[in-house]
């Protein structure tokens, strides 16, 4: 283990953004699990795909608000600080993506839907506003 001049210790850092990362993706993670419920991986080619395809996933739809909200591109849209104009291209851009991403999901799910599975509790809000979800978009499993 080497120290340098200044006393720091390099091994030292690299465990830190180690971790740091470790605790982004657990952060994405839970979203992303609140995000498809009530499915769930059930194998670990389940959670590769869910870590591969979703962070990812995640973070271009956070660049993409990041643009389309910054102000550069938002005041091209509107000069107002505070412009409905600007939430509805927001909004467009966002429905393309979602339309993109469902495309593209029900594409794959034959490739993908083995290695996730459908819990069904019947009790609590949020598998409640889950199942109304899974009913709205068809979802559900026959």
């Amino acid at each position: 283990m080497s120290i340098d001049i200044n006393g720091h210790n390099p091994f030292r850092s690299t465990i830190r953004i180690i971790v740091g990362f470790l605790f982004l993706v657990a952060f994405c993670m839970l979203f992303l699990l609140l995000d498809i419920l009530p499915h769930r991986p059930n194998s670990l080619a389940g959670w590769l795909i869910l870590v591969i395809v979703g962070i990812p996933s995640w973070v271009i739809i956070e660049w993409l608000g990041g643009i389309v909200l910054s102000k550069k591109l938002g005041y091209r849209i509107s000069d107002m600080p505070f412009s409905g104009a600007r939430i509805i291209y927001a909004l467009v851009v966002f429905l393309v993506f979602l339309g993109i991403m469902f495309l593209l999901w029900k594409i794959l799910d034959p490739l993908v839907g083995p290695y996730f599975s459908y819990t069904n509790h019947s009790s609590g809000w949020l598998t409640a506003t889950a199942d109304f979800r899974c009913k709205a978009f068809r979802i559900l499993p026959s």
